[in-house]
C-alpha cells in the first residue's frame, strides 16, 4: 500500500473506535439537526476533529475537506472525508455506516478507504492498484442485464431527491418485473463499496456531496466498476447525481437515467 494509504487505515480503525464509544447508546443531548435537516451527533463531531487533526500532522502540505469541516486551504492533494457516513442509522442504533476517507488529486480520487466499524469491515482501493475488503481482493459483478439485477436506489432526503428516485424505481420496475431495487440501507459510501465487491449491481443517486463518494469511487473502479452521471458522462466529484454500477450494464442503465 502507498504511504498515504496505510496512514488512512489507521487513522480510519482508531476513529471507529470513537464512533462504537456512542453506538447504540447515544443521548438525546449527543443529538442536533444541521439547518438542511439532516441529524448530527457528537460522534459525527468527534471523529471529523480526530481525523482532520491526524491526517493534517501526517500530511502537512496537503488539506482535509470534511461534511463536518470547512476546508482551510487550497492545494493540489485534499483529503476528502465523512466522519459518520450514515448518521441516521447510527443514532438509530444501525450497524450500517461508516467512515469515508478520499485522497483526491486534482480532482480524481485515487486512494479510498472506507470502515464499517460495527460490521468490522474495512474497504481499501488505490487507483491503478486493486480493491479489498478485509484483505480480500474484490470485484464488480459480471450480469450483463438489468432483468435480474440488484440496484440500490435510496428513498432520498430533499423533495426533488425523494420524485426522481421514486420516478426512476418506477422506470426500472415497468422495464423489468424482476428487478430487486433496495432503497434503506442509507450509507453512500457503503452502498457503492457493495457495488465494488459484486453483492449489488448499481447504485443510484440523484443527489450526493463529495464527501459521500470520494472514497467509494476510487474503490469501485479498481474494482472493475465504472462511474458516471445520469447522462453517461464521465462522473465528477463535485456535481450531483450518480451511477455505479460494472461496465456491461452502464449502457443500459443510462438509457433510463438520462431522462430523469
Amino acid at each position: 500500500m502507498r504511504q498515504e494509504t496505510e496512514k488512512m487505515v489507521e487513522i480510519a480503525k482508531e476513529a471507529g473506535k470513537i464512533a462504537m464509544k456512542y453506538w447504540n447508546e447515544l443521548k438525546e443531548h449527543h443529538i442536533s439537526t444541521k439547518e438542511d435537516g439532516s441529524i448530527l451527533t457528537i460522534a459525527d463531531t468527534e471523529v471529523d476533529a480526530y481525523i482532520r487533526k491526524e491526517l493534517e500532522d501526517a500530511f502537512p502540505d496537503h488539506s482535509v475537506l470534511s461534511e463536518e469541516s470547512e476546508n482551510t486551504k487550497t492545494t493540489e492533494g485534499v483529503f476528502i472525508i465523512d466522519p459518520i457516513d450514515g448518521t441516521k442509522n447510527f443514532a438509530n442504533g444501525d450497524s450500517n455506516f461508516g467512515i469515508s476517507i478520499g485522497f483526491v488529486v486534482n480532482g480524481k480520487s485515487e486512494i479510498g478507504v472506507v470502515y464499517a466499524p460495527a460490521e468490522n469491515n474495512i474497504y481499501i482501493g488505490e487507483r491503478g492498484g486493486s480493491s479489498y475488503k478485509n484483505n480480500i481482493k474484490i470485484k464488480v459483478s459480471e450480469i450483463d442485464s438489468l432483468a435480474n439485477a440488484k440496484l440500490f436506489i435510496h428513498e432520498g432526503r430533499s423533495l426533488n431527491t425523494v420524485n426522481t428516485h421514486e420516478n426512476l424505481r418506477t422506470l426500472f420496475s415497468k422495464e423489468h418485473s424482476n428487478i430487486v431495487i433496495e432503497k434503506v440501507k442509507g450509507c453512500a459510501s457503503l452502498d457503492i463499496c457493495r457495488i465494488a465487491d459484486g453483492t449489488y449491481d448499481a447504485f443510484i443517486h440523484k443527489g450526493l456531496s463529495a464527501w459521500d463518494i470520494a472514497a467509494g469511487m476510487v474503490i469501485l473502479e479498481s474494482a472493475g466498476g465504472v462511474a458516471c452521471h445520469f447522462d453517461g458522462s464521465i462522473k465528477n466529484l463535485f456535481e450531483k447525481n450518480i451511477v455505479t454500477t460494472n461496465p456491461k450494464l452502464k449502457d443500459k442503465i443510462v438509457a433510463i437515467t438520462k431522462d430523469c
